[in-house]
């Protein structure tokens, strides 16, 4: 899957982080804050 125009994301999502992406909504959750 691919999500694009996730504006941001690099400055929100820390290396080692688990991620959920939710292609059908263009959705990124981080799970581990």
């Amino acid at each position: 899957p691919t999500i694009v125009n996730a504006q941001k994301a690099t400055d929100k999502i820390k290396t080692g982080q688990r991620v959920k992406m939710d292609a059908t909504n263009g959705a990124i959750y981080i799970q581990d804050k």
